[in-house]
């Protein structure tokens, strides 16, 4: 399998971190650390050197494209302003259409809106991994 990767490598007092990033999914599925003398043995070309920490996640997404769409539902108009993040998630958990995941952010001014009637709307960014064409 190939993909659009994307690397990055970050240079500290620590020693190098490493993240590969699947540029079509959006997803950087590998986090790697190495300390100072390991890091300084893979420049000077040592093979084979063990690695501090490395994190790989979302696997079953790398190689697949992300598409972003948008849920608007109803919310209870008596919802206290400090809950109604929590209770948006839990709604949009609920509403999402099957095989799409509803980000846990309403933070952003289109995230929630009053219609012309008064009702309480919330907007949930969704995303979902498909095969590339």
């Amino acid at each position: 399998m190939f993909i659009n990767a994307k690397v990055d490598l970050s240079f500290s007092d620590e020693g190098l971190d490493i993240r590969i990033r699947d540029d079509d999914s959006g997803l950087t599925f590998v986090e790697l650390h190495m300390g100072q003398k390991e890091a300084c043995q893979v420049m000077s070309r040592l093979s084979s050197v063990p690695a501090e920490k490395c994190e790989l996640r979302g696997l079953n997404k790398v190689g697949k494209k992300m598409e972003i769409d948008y849920l608007e539902f109803n919310m209870d108009n008596n919802v206290k302003y400090a809950d109604r993040r929590e209770e948006a998630f839990a709604i949009a958990k609920d509403k999402c259409p099957e095989g799409w995941v509803p980000d846990n952010y309403f933070g952003s001014q289109n995230s929630f809106r009053n219609d012309k009637n008064g009702q309480l709307i919330a907007r949930a960014t969704i995303r979902r991994w498909v095969e590339k064409e």
